[in-house]
C-alpha cells in the first residue's frame, strides 16, 4: 500500500479512537477529573459504558486547519469532509469510509487543493482522485503502519483509559488537567453537554519524564536512543526543558455528550503552538501557530451505505500524479 493511502486517513482514526476513550479522563476521585461536579464526572464516565456496544457510526462533519509559522515562513493545511466507521466487535472485519470535500496546502513554495474519497477494508483500499478510482490489495504490514493493525483494542472495548495508564506508569496528573463544563448545545439535533479539558503540556511532559516506569526505560534504554546512560539527574534536567519550551504551548479538548444516551456527538482538540527555541539556538525564531481539529459523530449502530468502485488503475498511477504536483504525500 503507498504512502497516499497509508497517511490519509490515519489523522481521522486516530482522533476517532481519542474521542472514543476522552471519557475514560473522567472518574470520580480522580485528578483528571478536576474542576468537575461529581454528576458531571459521571456523565463523562457512562460514556465508556455507553459506547461499549457501538460498531459503527459517522463523522457527518469533520474539519482540519493547521496553521504554522517558524519564522522563515507560513505553512497553511486546511480540510474538510465526513466519514463513516464500521468494525465487527472483535474488529476482525472493518470498513472506513472517508469523504475529504477539500484539502488546501500553501507553503512559501507551495499551493495546492484537491478532492478525494478512500475506502478501506481489511483487505482492499481504494482512492477516488479526480473522479478516477485507484485501489491496491492491503497487507497487514500496511495495516500496522496506518495505526490501523490493532482495531480490536481501539473499538472492541479492550482500550485502556489515560487515567488507568497514568496510574500503571505513576504519573501524578495533578494539576494538569482541568476540565470544566459549559452551557449545553444541540449537535445534530440532540441536546448535549459541553466540556473542556484544558492540559499543560508542559508540566504533563515533567510528570512523564519522572514517572518511576518512564525514568527507568530511559535509564535503561537510553543507548538506544542515542542518549547515552541517563541517571535520574539526567532525566530532571529533559524535564526542567520542557518549561521554557511548552510553557507557551497550550493543548484544549472540547466533548459534546449527549444528556440522553451520553453518547459523544462532537469532539474537537486545539493546540495553540508557541515553542521557545532560544534554549537550542538564541538565533532561532519561536515556532508559532495554531492547529485545531473538529469531528461531529452520529448514525451509532446503523449500517454504512458504501458504493464500492467496479473498476479502478492501479495506485501507482496516482503516486505518480501526486509527486508530479509535489504535494509532498
Amino acid at each position: 500500500m503507498k504512502h497516499f493511502m497509508r497517511r490519509l486517513p490515519v489523522v481521522l482514526v486516530v482522533l476517532l479512537a481519542l474521542t472514543l476513550a476522552a471519557p475514560a479522563f473522567a472518574q470520580a476521585d480522580n485528578p483528571l477529573c478536576a474542576g468537575l461536579s461529581d454528576a458531571d464526572c459521571q456523565l463523562l464516565l457512562g460514556t465508556t459504558t455507553a459506547m461499549a456496544g457501538v460498531t459503527s457510526l459517522t463523522a457527518p462533519a469533520w474539519a482540519i486547519d493547521l496553521n504554522i509559522n517558524d519564522g522563515t515562513g507560513e505553512y497553511v493545511l486546511q480540510a474538510s469532509g465526513s466519514g463513516g466507521f464500521q468494525f465487527a466487535p472483535n474488529a476482525s472485519e472493518f470498513l472506513i469510509h472517508l469523504v475529504i470535500d477539500q484539502v488546501s496546502v500553501v507553503s512559501p513554495t507551495l499551493t495546492q487543493s484537491f478532492a478525494a474519497e478512500i475506502i478501506l477494508t481489511p483487505n482492499m483500499g481504494y482512492v477516488n482522485y479526480n473522479g478516477e478510482w485507484y485501489g491496491e490489495e492491503i497487507t497487514e504490514e500496511d495495516l500496522a503502519e496506518m495505526g490501523l493493525g490493532d482495531l480490536g483494542s481501539m473499538f472492541g472495548g479492550g482500550m485502556a483509559s489515560p487515567s488507568d495508564a497514568a496510574e500503571l506508569a505513576g504519573i501524578d496528573l495533578t494539576g494538569i488537567v482541568t476540565t470544566t463544563r459549559g452551557a449545553d448545545e444541540q449537535v445534530g439535533g440532540q441536546p448535549t453537554a459541553v466540556f473542556t479539558t484544558d492540559i499543560n503540556l508542559a508540566q504533563f511532559f515533567t510528570a512523564l519524564l519522572t514517572s518511576p516506569m518512564v525514568g527507568e526505560a530511559l535509564g535503561l534504554g537510553g543507548d538506544e536512543l542515542g542518549l547515552g546512560e541517563m541517571t535520574p539527574e539526567d532525566i530532571q534536567m529533559m524535564g526542567m526543558f520542557f518549561t521554557p519550551l511548552l510553557g507557551n504551548t497550550t493543548l484544549t479538548v472540547g466533548q459534546w455528550i449527549g444528556i440522553s444516551d451520553q453518547k459523544p456527538y462532537k469532539f474537537s482538540l486545539n493546540i495553540a503552538l508557541n515553542l521557545d527555541l532560544s534554549m537550542i539556538d538564541p538565533g532561532i525564531s519561536a515556532v508559532t501557530g495554531n492547529i485545531s481539529f473538529m469531528s461531529e459523530f452520529g448514525a451509532f449502530n446503523q449500517p454504512l451505505s458504501v458504493t464500492f468502485p467496479q473498476s479502478y488503475r492501479p495506485i501507482e498511477e496516482l503516486e505518480a500524479q501526486l509527486e508530479a504536483l509535489d504535494i509532498g504525500f
